[in-house]
């Protein structure tokens, strides 16, 4: 464990390194907290409300242009809120002397349900095309949701996707982009009745293109790398995880199950792929995370101990992997955060790997 600190917030809901700094975005109830793990003991870099509607949490964290974080005022931060409100911000991480500049904000969805219990999938589900500089997002409809595809260039949707999802209970709780291996058009969805969907934006609003329903529970995560040079990692493959805590690994050229393991004997929260190493992570409400391989097996496990100098985690509601290093952070459903390394304790700007 290389950091623990303990939030504002009474819920993580969202976590986010930056790519060249040792800063931790923290996404809160309706605030954003920036906390800096370059020494041994972490500090709070910055803190700046979101400005969502009463009630509303902020459910997405996500960087634009990820290239200019050498840059003075750094990649932007895109943070989606339940309300079904985007809002990009500028100088989010230049410090507590520089305040964060709002550059844009939109309803990215038309029609919300209200939040669901702790865990289930919140009121807007998006995800960021860095290749084709495109915002998807979708809703939680009482309806068949339509994912609803926006160029943040223009801030203008360009396209809407019928789901092909019927009944009021089910809806989209994932979305991933289908890896390097295959066209950047196409993208991955999952659902709330155990079913992962293939949509090609090239085909216009009915772009379904396969679906499998292998899954008995709803998809809490779908993940894949956006890069070929990953090492062991196929291309186009997915991974997914199910509430029930069943994970799948797929190739999506033949869209057929690689492998599958049941990772947890307990309901699994939320889903983790390193962007350049052959690592994923599963964490559980029952205060455990789970390190595998592409081989769908466990290479280390991280729970609760009781003791004096016992490891000491919350009922895990986020994880997130650095973009360039091998560091994991936790959010817990109690405020607390926690960095693990599989390295020295050292700060991480000593490290090599």
């Amino acid at each position: 464990q290389l950091a623990i600190f303990e939030s504002r917030g009474s819920r993580i809901s969202r976590l986010l390194f930056h790519p060249l700094l040792p800063l931790l975005a923290v996404a809160e109830r309706d605030e954003i907290a920036v906390w800096s793990y370059a020494q041994t003991t972490p500090s709070l870099h910055g803190r700046f409300c979101n400005f969502n509607a009463l009630g509303a949490r902020v459910c997405d964290l996500t960087l634009l242009n990820e290239a200019d974080g050498a840059s003075t005022h750094g990649p932007l931060l895109l943070a989606g809120s339940d309300d079904g409100v985007i809002r990009v911000w500028r100088d989010w991480c230049s410090g507590p002397s520089v305040a964060p500049r709002l550059v844009t904000a939109f309803a990215a969805v038309d029609e919300l349900l209200p939040a669901g219990p702790l865990g289930a999938a919140r009121g807007m589900v998006s995800l960021w095309s860095q290749r084709r500089g495109q915002l998807l997002a979708c809703s939680r409809a009482s309806a068949a949701p339509v994912v609803q595809v926006w160029d943040m260039s223009t801030e203008r949707c360009v396209q809407r996707l019928m789901s092909g999802l019927e009944g009021a209970d089910h809806h989209i709780t994932a979305l991933c982009e289908t890896g390097a291996g295959m066209h950047p058009a196409v993208v991955a969805a999952g659902a709330s009745d155990g079913s992962i969907r293939l949509y090609d934006l090239r085909s216009g609003c009915y772009c379904f293109m396969a679906v499998t329903a292998e899954h008995k529970a709803a998809i809490v995560g779908l993940k894949s790398h956006r890069e070929a040079e990953v090492r062991h990692f196929p291309p186009a493959a997915l991974i997914s995880a199910d509430a029930s805590g069943e994970m799948k690994y797929w190739d999506a050229r033949a869209w057929s199950t690689a492998s599958a393991v049941d990772s947890h004997r307990s309901p699994i929260s939320t889903l983790a792929l390193h962007e350049r190493a052959p690592v994923v992570a599963a964490g559980s409400r029952n205060q455990l995370i789970k390190v595998l391989d592409m081989n769908a097996e466990v290479t280390n496990l991280i729970r609760y101990h009781d003791g004096f100098l016992g490891t000491r985690i919350g009922p895990v509601s986020c994880l997130a992997f650095h973009p360039h290093e091998l560091l994991l952070a936790a959010g817990a459903t109690d405020s607390v955060v926690s960095i693990y390394t599989c390295g020295s304790k050292r700060a991480p700007r000593d490290r090599h790997y």
